[in-house]
């Protein structure tokens, strides 16, 4: 079981890139699977495996 991407984010995504504005993912996800995504959606680049507390510092 996973969680499904929205299908508004890529073009979310398509949209802040317009604009020259960088997309980070970050998941608790393990890193396999935030590629995945962030390759899907056309992200800039990924942080895995994040703890709640840990998202604030990146």
């Amino acid at each position: 079981m996973s969680d499904s991407i929205r299908p508004e984010s890529a073009e979310a995504i398509k949209t802040l890139h317009s604009y020259n504005i960088k997309s980070v993912l970050l998941t608790g996800d393990n890193k396999q699977v935030a590629e995945t995504v962030a390759k899907k959606l056309g992200m800039s680049s990924f942080f895995a495996e994040v703890l709640p507390h840990q998202k604030l510092e990146k």
